[in-house]
């Protein structure tokens, strides 16, 4: 695995390092949580994989020529490593929903794994040809920048979740203070994280998310 993706594996086991169902499930309002973060990586790494299995059957790189803005855009992201915030995610690349964080967690693993398969794939064929594939934003990128996008989307997203868990964390600090000395009902406990994947009243309480790419 190339040294950019092996650094984006190394941060995304960090990220999630300890983290319960629970946790990767928690929503802060209409924002994605950390499961729906996660598939988005994993759309996003086997969207790369496809695109790449176009190259390999077309038997040339499939880039165009590069533009100002596309210029621009790549030197701002992979050189200066700025990420613009507040985009709605592309619907090729937007979470189900649907998934548990541990689902969420095995297809990114799964899917980055096969993303640095394909992308040495090509690297094999075609050396490291100038513009190998057009990115839907970025425009053009090489194989290295390739690898680099994939490397900054991923700690843009990372940081995401680490803010998340803080969330999290104050949120359960606080109720915890507020039932100091309370009676509590299990009545008006409800638990609904404990339903399998894909059940009906699992995709109706994940289905609230909303399709943006927050930051």
């Amino acid at each position: 695995m190339a040294n950019e993706l092996e650094q984006a594996r190394e941060l995304i086991d960090r990220t999630v390092s300890g983290m319960t169902e629970e946790q990767l499930l928690f929503h802060p309002g209409e924002k994605w949580c950390s499961a729906n973060i996660m598939e988005h990586l994993g759309l996003a790494f086997g969207g790369t994989v496809r695109g790449m299995q176009r190259v390999i059957e077309a038997g040339k790189p499939l880039g165009g020529r590069r533009s100002l803005r596309d210029v621009a855009l790549q030197t701002g992201l992979l050189t200066f490593g700025y990420f613009p915030t507040g985009r709605t995610a592309p619907k090729m690349v937007a979470p189900s929903c649907t998934l548990g964080g541990l689902e969420a967690l095995a297809m990114i693993r799964e899917n980055l794994q096969n993303m640095a398969a394909k992308l040495d794939e090509v690297e094999k064929q075609f050396g490291t040809a100038d513009s190998v594939l057009d990115h839907p934003i970025l425009g053009p990128l090489t194989l290295l920048q390739w690898r680099k996008f994939h490397l900054a989307h991923t700690r843009h997203h990372m940081k995401q979740i680490n803010q998340l868990r803080v969330a999290q964390s104050e949120k359960s600090a606080g109720a915890a203070v507020a039932l100091v000395g309370r009676p509590v009902s299990n009545r008006n406990v409800e638990v609904y994280w404990i339903w399998p994947a894909g059940t009906p009243a699992r995709r109706a309480a994940s289905s609230s998310c909303a399709n943006f790419c927050w930051a």
